[in-house]
């Protein structure tokens, strides 16, 4: 038998396991071996359209059963899962397709597309535990199973930095994830992972294969996901984990502690990724969730999970974004390559198992990205004396202000535990008048914009800021914008809030 994602992760599983809950939803609970047989049935009904060796297949659905076994049936016959998540813009779509040319989208809902590829509706009757409109007929054989170097998915970037790039994961890039990242979080086979993040994305769909790598169990939201669905879902499933986005994280930290208090007795871990809480919203998490781990992660689209910071383990770095996980070597480069001294800023190089051998159709952009044998990450960041990496900025984030150059999380700082704020950025707007080459803005989200105090705001910023790094102007915005992966932007923020339209928002 190949080594592979479905072999390793399923069919590997001994037969006392094969009666033990794989998926678990409100009202319906799949073994792994009704997960397994609903993959060869998958594979046959899918595989009939076409052959799907080497062809790419875009899977744009919701979280559910469905995805995981579509994901497990394109894969087992050697196609490439191309995920889209369904609420994605159609400029997006209309990108991917052309960068992928997919044989045909599977969705679990009758989407329409701006494309003339064809659309299959794929659907599970969760009571009968089958495939509609299929009659059931199973003959996927195992030694045709792909071998680990055969590619199984296409992620592409948030397109943040610019257009979106696919890049290639194999099946053993996807094992060596699901290994690490169990190991980390220290999943067994009693294991209860909590799905909330989009599985078309890597934090999601890696939470799948880690879990399913241990013989644990999934568990989908018994509604429609919100801070009251997830309080009570942690008690009622017994969930032991999740992985989660700080806004979210944010909204939970609202929550009055005495209605999760003896609610979450068998959380242990919750992994956080994108953009940094504080110290103190950390602090108040662990002090919610005693007996969670609380894991904050680093990566990129090209290399997921490169660093991990195990908040409570090391609660003297909550400033760093972790150490290098298995297999991944980090340096803190100069322009040329070369390895800064300790504590110094440079970008942030990888070399690691899991990184992406090459972007989907653009050999060109991923040569650009290896410099010296390195993988450029594009971030500036910097290295303490015990290996932890602390993350600074974007390159492309960097403000240039009258020749004084620094990150715009040098200012953010300052704000990040003044009263009154609920969300903020730092962003450098490019200047009209063309004396500055930028100038720096801050947006602003008050707890309530018709009591905070703009002029004692300017005051803390004038006290603990030299004049170029000083906001020329504070912007009163709804939001901050995120990007597709729930990351913070700049870019947006910008165009959102930007000169052409600040004077709808509150400014100073």
């Amino acid at each position: 038998m190949s080594e592979n994602l479905f072999s390793d992760l399923l069919l590997s599983k001994n037969e006392k396991d094969l009666g033990q809950p794989a998926v678990l939803l409100e009202n319906y609970t799949f073994t792994y071996a009704d997960i397994i047989h609903l993959i060869r049935t998958a594979a046959v009904y899918i595989g009939s359209k076409e052959n799907l060796t080497g062809k790419r297949i875009i899977l744009c659905m919701p979280n559910g059963p469905e995805y995981i076994i579509a994901f497990f049936a394109i894969t087992a016959l050697g196609g490439i899962v191309v995920p889209i998540e369904p609420r994605t813009g159609q400029q997006r779509i209309r990108i991917i397709i052309e960068q992928t040319k997919p044989i045909f989208i599977l969705c679990t809902d009758s989407l329409k597309f701006s494309s003339d590829i064809p659309v299959i509706k794929f659907v599970i009757d969760y009571s009968l535990k089958k495939i509609r409109n299929h009659d059931g007929s199973t003959n996927i054989q195992s030694e045709n199973l792909p071998g680990l170097e055969t590619p199984a998915l296409i992620l592409f970037s948030s397109g943040s930095t610019g257009s979106p790039k696919g890049a290639i994961l194999t099946h053993r890039q996807l094992l060596k994830i699901a290994n690490t990242l169990s190991e980390i979080i220290g999943m067994d086979c009693f294991h209860r992972e909590y799905l909330i993040a989009p599985l078309t994305h890597s934090g999601g769909l890696q939470r799948v294969t880690s879990t399913l790598l241990r013989g644990g169990c999934l568990v989908f939201p018994s509604s429609l996901i919100s801070i009251p669905t997830l309080i009570n879902d942690i008690e009622k499933f017994s969930i032991n984990g999740f992985f989660s986005s700080p806004p979210m994280i944010k909204m939970l930290l609202k929550t009055p502690p005495d209605r999760i208090k003896n609610k979450a007795l068998n959380l242990k871990s919750i992994e956080i990724a994108s953009a940094p809480l504080t110290s103190s919203e950390i602090s108040k998490l662990l002090e919610l969730f005693p007996k969670a781990n609380v894991f904050f992660q680093y990566g990129l689209t090209e290399c997921s999970r490169a660093l991990i910071l195990d908040s409570r383990k090391h609660p003297d770095k909550l400033h760093t974004v972790g150490k290098p996980t298995d297999g991944v070597q980090v340096k803190i480069a100069d322009a040329t390559g070369n390895r800064m001294p300790i504590g110094d800023q440079g970008e942030i190089q990888l070399k690691a198992e899991q990184l992406t051998g090459g972007f989907w159709n653009n050999s060109d952009e991923y040569r650009s990205k290896i410099k010296h044998g390195w993988f450029s990450t594009g971030d500036i960041g910097t290295e303490d004396d015990e290996g932890f990496i602390s993350y600074c900025g974007r390159v492309d984030d960097l403000i240039n202000c009258g020749g004084n150059s620094y990150f715009p999380a040098e200012v953010e700082i300052e704000v990040k535990d003044l009263p009154g704020i609920k969300d903020y950025m730092v962003a450098g707007v490019p200047d009209p008048q063309d004396i500055l080459t930028q100038i720096p803005w801050i947006f602003i989200v008050p707890t309530n914009p018709d009591t905070w105090d703009m002029l004692s705001f300017r005051s803390h910023l004038h006290k603990s800021l030299p004049s170029h790094m000083m906001p020329r102007k504070i912007v009163i915005v709804p939001k901050i914008p995120l990007t597709d992966s729930g990351k913070p932007s700049r870019k947006m923020a910008i165009k959102l809030y930007g000169p052409k339209t600040s004077e709808q928002h509150g400014t100073n």
